[in-house]
C-alpha cells in the first residue's frame, strides 16, 4: 500500500509538466507493477492511463502577489488635474504587477475618504494596507510595496498558445469611381 501512495504521490507531484502516460499490469507471477515504460509483451490485465498535471487557478496572479493583496490592499487616489504623478505612480504599480484600486477624485465623498489619509488633500495619495504615502515619490513608494511582501516586477506576459496568422493576401483595393471624372477631381 505504501509503494502505491508513494507512486500516486510521485505521479502528480514529481511528474512533468505536461501529460505522461502512466501503466499498471500483472506479471507471470501475479504481482502488479506500476510504470511510466510500456509493460512487457507477456503482461497480464494492462491499464494504460494518460496523467496530467493539476493546476491550481490563481486568478493570474502569483501567490506572492495574492498574499501581499490579502495583507496590505493597495489602493491609489487620483484627480483628473494630478498630471505626471499620477501617470508615473499608476505606471509604477503595474510595472511591478500590484493589483490595486484606483479612486479618483470626482465627488465630495471621494474628497472626504482622501482627507481621512491626507488632510491636506495630496494627490496621488497611496495607501499599502495602513501605510499612506503622499505624493510621488518612486523609493517611498517602493520600499512600502517591498515591505508589504509585493514582487519588485511584474511576471513576463505569456504569449498566446495559437497566435493569429497575418493573412497571406493583402486587403483588397477600394472600388474604382464611375463616371468620366477622376475620384479625386469630384
Amino acid at each position: 500500500m505504501r509503494s502505491i501512495l508513494l507512486l500516486l504521490f510521485a505521479a502528480v507531484f514529481v511528474a512533468p509538466l505536461h501529460a505522461q502516460t502512466a501503466y499498471r499490469w500483472v506479471d507471470a507471477n501475479g504481482k502488479v507493477h506500476y510504470s511510466d515504460q510500456p509493460p512487457p509483451p507477456n503482461a497480464r490485465k494492462v491499464d494504460r492511463r494518460k496523467l496530467t498535471p493539476s493546476q491550481i487557478e490563481t486568478g493570474g496572479l502569483s501567490y506572492a502577489v495574492k498574499i501581499a493583496a490579502e495583507k496590505y490592499p493597495v489602493q491609489l487616489f487620483t484627480s483628473p488635474s494630478c498630471g505626471s504623478g499620477c501617470e508615473e505612480g499608476r505606471a509604477l504599480l503595474k510595472g511591478r504587477g500590484v493589483p490595486f484600486k484606483e479612486l479618483k477624485i470626482s465627488s465630495d465623498q471621494d474628497l472626504l475618504a482622501l482627507q481621512k489619509h491626507s488632510p491636506n488633500r495630496e494627490v496621488p495619495t497611496l495607501l499599502v494596507g495602513n501605510e499612506v504615502q503622499r505624493g510621488f515619490l518612486a523609493s517611498a513608494w517602493n520600499s512600502s510595496l517591498d515591505a508589504a511582501g509585493y514582487p519588485k516586477s511584474a511576471p513576463p506576459v505569456r504569449e498566446p498558445k495559437n497566435p493569429p496568422k497575418p493573412s497571406a493576401t493583402p486587403p483588397a483595393a477600394p472600388p474604382a469611381a464611375t463616371g468620366g471624372e477622376p475620384a479625386a477631381a469630384k
